[in-house]
């Protein structure tokens, strides 16, 4: 009878810590999605409930960041070995983080789900996929673009008496010298009451819509050297800042209130450089825009934009990275990127569904000209030493924006330290 009460208790120990353990096995794998908060807070939510909804063995809960902290704070937690299931990267991090070894290859996954063979995986724009796999693999899944190109004031060009960009674009006659002529002519006014034909910021991005328009590249083909002083290059960054220091049609561009978002609204200035999101800023504007690529220069034979923007990505040290791939697979997919550009502002990866012309804001007139953009944009020129890159590129721009360095110089003297990065890569 002992013995039998003995064994009757034993089992009764042995499920009792069965059971919770079999019980712990039933519940979902919840799954931590570090997010960049410029998303607007109820589009990415959205996408998350749909996926929780429709999976019982996996729960996603997201964390927003601010854009100015958030990779710090993501480093930081892979380096404690705390790191989020996914989280956000942006272009301008990919390569840092990649080259830390701190994202893991996604090459298993991305072969599993697309045609790792085709361009862009056959899914997503090609130069993002580019951007996206800094170390000749992919580390980063394409999760917004965010296309640029000249937008201008209807009723300043029809008032003038000009021809609407867009059709000049169309007959293959939008180029610099036109662009140049119509800046001219669009300029009117001194002082707090001119109008420029033209205003732009002053990020490398700017200049690279020139760089590229005019047929330059920012490096050979497996960049181990820069080709800033190829005079196409230096071409371009030459014009775009002797819109201000020479024809004086443009505006300081490196002071913020001269920026878009602060002349168009005042009707200060008859075209500028617009991207996706001024269309948060302008949907309001008491006038109608429409919009064109960047002209093509004299040495171009096609416009080239900046196109890029956020990944999605697993940490090296991801708790969960099987369930972690399937959350970037469902936002990554035709429906739920379709919504999201639908409802947060933002353009989408996914050809497919930017080009269903979805937009959350009345459209600039011409708005299929985004899609154009899209389709000719160029991988970012980022390298895993970009603070040290955008250093002395900011250097050397400073000064070629106010007359006091040559364009000539200035690209030598940048160029001199971009190398000696890129040799230290090899």
């Amino acid at each position: 009878m002992k013995k039998r009460l003995a064994a009757v208790l034993a089992l009764m120990m042995l499920l009792s810590l069965t059971i919770p353990a079999l019980a712990q096995d039933d519940q979902p794998v919840v799954l931590e999605f570090m997010a960049i908060s410029d998303w607007p807070d109820a589009v990415y939510p959205a996408i998350a409930d749909a996926f929780n909804a429709t999976h019982d063995d996996i729960k996603v809960e997201i964390t927003f960041t601010a854009s100015d902290e958030h990779h710090e704070k993501l480093l930081t937690r892979i380096a404690s070995d705390n790191a989020p299931d996914l989280a956000h990267v942006n272009d301008y991090n990919i390569n840092v983080f990649s080259a830390k070894n701190a994202l893991m290859d996604l090459t298993p996954y991305v072969e599993a789900t697309y045609d790792i063979d085709q361009p862009g995986w056959g899914h997503f724009y090609p130069h993002l996929t580019q951007t996206h796999s800094p170390m000749g693999y992919p580390t980063g899944v394409p999760a917004e673009i965010n296309v640029m190109c000249i937008g201008y004031n209807m009723e300043m060009i029809e008032n003038a008496g000009l021809e609407d960009p867009y059709d000049l674009w169309k007959r293959g006659e939008w180029t610099w010298d036109v662009f140049l002529d119509y800046a001219q002519k669009l300029t009117t006014g001194e002082g707090t009451d001119k109008v420029y034909g033209f205003t732009s910021e002053e990020g490398i991005w700017w200049t690279a819509n020139w760089v590229w328009s005019n047929g330059a590249s920012f490096y050979n083909e497996d960049r181990t050297e820069s080709l800033l002083t190829d005079d196409a290059f230096v071409e371009a960054v030459d014009f775009m800042f002797k819109l201000h220091t020479e024809y004086g049609v443009a505006p300081l561009c490196i002071a913020a209130e001269n920026y878009p978002t602060s002349l168009v609204p005042a009707q200060r200035a008859a075209m500028w450089g617009d991207c996706l999101y001024y269309r948060a800023s302008f949907q309001d504007l008491p006038f109608d825009y429409g919009i064109v690529p960047w002209p093509v220069g004299p040495q171009g034979t096609q416009t080239g934009n900046w196109g890029s923007g956020l990944a999605f990505t697993i940490p090296a040290n991801s708790p969960h990275p099987d369930e972690a791939w399937e959350v970037i697979e469902f936002f990554s997919n035709y429906e739920n990127t379709k919504s999201m550009m639908a409802n947060g502002g933002g353009g989408i990866p996914v050809v497919e569904a930017f080009e269903s012309g979805v937009l959350v804001y009345e459209p600039p007139v011409h708005s299929e000209v985004y899609q154009e953009c899209a389709a000719t944009a160029v991988a970012a020129p980022w390298i895993p030493d970009n603070d040290l890159f955008m250093e002395v590129w900011n250097e050397a721009r400073d000064q070629i924006a106010v007359g006091d360095m040559t364009a000539a110089d200035g690209m030598a003297y940048v160029k001199e330290e971009l190398d000696a990065l890129l040799a230290s890569y090899q």
